[in-house]
């Protein structure tokens, strides 16, 4: 992620965010706050929020301000998002969506601070409520950060990984697109729609987060909007084969940006 930061320079007056969409660890929001980025940070897990501020006690990096280690939740009621604000570091405990909703999420025992949101609970399984909102909620919550607010353009990089809810979410929130302060140069996204074929086929098995018809309108929405897709291995990829792509980290680049892969 960091490797994206040194994109198109944005106007003198923008500053830089980041999204971290499915922080789970905190591995990439801790990395980028060490280079001095604003992060927000989003994962519903509160074990995963402790080890966040565990690892960040221990970084000797001065990335959180101290003395808010311990602050309550603050409570963004118009958005209805949770979170903690740091110094450079802002934890927001809720699910992306295209809908602000209750949601049950089981926790997924073989991958280590993971989550997938359920429709019911699961038998035997150990599960936690959050509260979806909205991507825009949270550049809402960016745009108007003491840094942010007065700055007529912000670059965001934004990096989801979002069990399959990538499509609902960046749908659901396509006005960001248009902002008119926002830059947005680099979108690092998870792809794993085709990870499961239909037995005895090469017919891929879409999750119900994200069926064909919804991935095909979230890739001509990136399209639409002169962002390219390339796998993080560099190699560019043909969106119109986009439902036949396999499992890998792909970077939706602008077109304005700079190729920070080719």
């Amino acid at each position: 992620m960091a490797n994206y930061s040194a994109g198109k320079q944005s106007p003198s007056s923008s500053a830089v965010a980041v999204i971290d969409g499915g922080a789970h660890l905190g591995t990439h929001t801790l990395t980028l706050a060490r280079f001095g980025y604003q992060v927000w940070a989003v994962d519903p897990l509160p074990m995963n929020t402790v080890k966040v501020i565990s690892a960040s006690r221990k970084s000797n990096q001065g990335l959180l301000n101290t003395k808010c280690l311990v602050c309550p939740f603050q409570l963004y009621h118009s958005l209805g998002l949770s979170g903690i604000g740091y110094n450079n570091v802002h934890l927001i405990q809720n699910t992306l969506d295209w809908t602000r909703n209750a949601t049950t999420l089981a926790i997924e025992r073989a991958n280590v601070g993971g989550t997938i949101i359920v429709p019911e609970k699961r038998r035997g399984a150990t599960h936690v409520e959050a509260q979806s909102v909205l991507l825009s909620d949270v550049i809402h919550d960016i745009l108007g950060h003491p840094q942010y607010e007065n700055k007529k353009t912000v670059t965001l990089i934004m990096k989801l990984d979002i069990e399959s809810y990538e499509c609902r979410t960046i749908i659901g929130s396509r006005q960001i697109f248009d902002h008119p302060r926002l830059y947005i140069p680099y979108i690092v996204m998870e792809w794993r729609y085709c990870a499961k074929l239909f037995p005895g086929t090469n017919k891929c098995d879409f999750p119900p987060s994200c069926p064909d018809e919804l991935l095909k309108n979230m890739t001509m929405l990136l399209v639409s909007k002169h962002y390219d897709p390339t796998s993080s291995k560099g190699l560019p990829l043909n969106p119109e084969n986009s439902l036949l792509w396999r499992p890998m980290n792909v970077v939706w680049q602008h077109k304005s940006a700079r190729r920070v892969l080719p």
